[in-house]
């Protein structure tokens, strides 16, 4: 009986190893912590909201807030006093909520430049996360994509998205894709960061950036995974079945997993919630969600007595961002192509 054990073990193992049933683990997360701006004036973008009061006491900068047409937005230009203290304070609030979790890459939306990302760098407890990459794209407001990664970064590019018939004042109002390649053992895997065309602009813009994704990626055969804010609200992707249609070619995060998740954003005014980020792995190339691992982060910083995201408030230094970060971890089978 032992050595009819014996064989069957011997078995098992045999099939498992003949079968080359092993994968390997890669933990994602995407963050859009909304406006994290430094302090400091870029005379070729329109930042002028994020300046420390003592610099806008003046004209010049009155009449540039003054042609501002949300009045939120035209009131943050006038009266927002970004100092360094105001700056300090939320990339501490940014930190305890990546600092909570144990992750391999963060993509994030929403990043003046390289410097304020390294200085975002700098303060993370796992000092892993040491590779890293952004670069400056067309928003005519200066905000950017950025990357870091506990694997190492061969290469970065961004490329800008074709939108059909919008104009150059449009087109400024909106971000290229970053691809970033990263290596995994020796396997190149494809990230893709991407923040869309704002909810204002029509369907189809997002739509557009959607197919220029898929071009890119068409373009070879690695593992590829798209992350970021794609910007589609829970009423267009009702409307227009977005995520549903895109199934077909890629498994997406919130669609397989997450199954208790609200969404990444509330809309106050009409009450909803919407997965604006996400997580997404192409199909067929040896990659898929572990299910159970993907989450909407809550940190109690950055979420009140509803679960409703806390954005960052300057006067109070209460809260973090507009957007919940979205995670989860991405299972590489040994065997897929490469």
């Amino acid at each position: 009986m032992n050595l009819l054990k014996t064989k069957n073990k011997f078995l098992l193992f045999f099939i498992f190893v003949s079968l080359n049933i092993t994968s390997e683990d890669l933990t994602i997360m995407s963050f859009n912590v909304e406006n994290l701006f430094d302090s400091i004036d870029n005379p070729k973008k329109t930042d002028d909201t994020y300046l420390p009061l003592s610099e806008k006491n003046n004209s010049t900068h009155f009449n540039k807030c003054q042609k501002i047409n949300v009045k939120k937005w035209r009131d943050d230009c006038l009266f927002l006093d970004w100092n360094e203290k105001v700056i300090e304070k939320k990339i501490h609030n940014i930190l305890q909520v990546l600092n909570s979790k144990n992750v391999d890459v963060i993509s994030f939306q929403e990043v003046e430049n390289i410097e304020v990302l390294k200085t975002l760098q700098k303060g993370l407890n796992d000092k892993e996360l040491k590779h890293i990459a952004l670069i400056d794209g067309q928003d005519d407001r200066g905000i950017n994509l950025g990357i870091i990664s506990k694997l190492p970064i061969i290469k970065s590019k961004l490329h800008p998205i074709n939108f059909e018939g919008v104009s150059k004042e449009v087109q400024d109002d909106t971000r290229g894709i970053l691809e970033t390649e990263i290596m995994l053992g020796k396997r190149v895997i494809n990230i893709y960061s991407v923040h869309f065309p704002a909810g204002y602009h029509p369907t189809s813009m997002r739509l557009d950036a959607f197919n220029n994704l898929e071009k890119l990626i068409n373009q070879h055969s690695n593992i590829s995974i798209a992350l970021g804010d794609f910007n589609v609200n829970i009423t267009e992707d009702t409307n227009q079945n977005i995520y549903k249609n895109l199934s077909n070619n890629w498994e997406i995060a919130h669609l397989s997993g997450c199954e208790a998740c609200d969404g990444t954003q509330y809309y106050f005014r009409n009450g909803t919630w919407s997965f604006l980020d996400n997580l997404m792995i192409f199909k067929g190339r040896g990659a898929r969600f572990e299910n159970d691992s993907i989450e909407v982060v809550k940190h109690p910083l950055q979420t009140d007595s509803n679960g409703i995201q806390i954005r960052f408030n300057s006067l109070s230094g209460i809260g973090v961002s507009d957007h919940f970060p979205i995670m989860g971890t991405v299972s590489i089978s040994e065997n897929a192509k490469n």
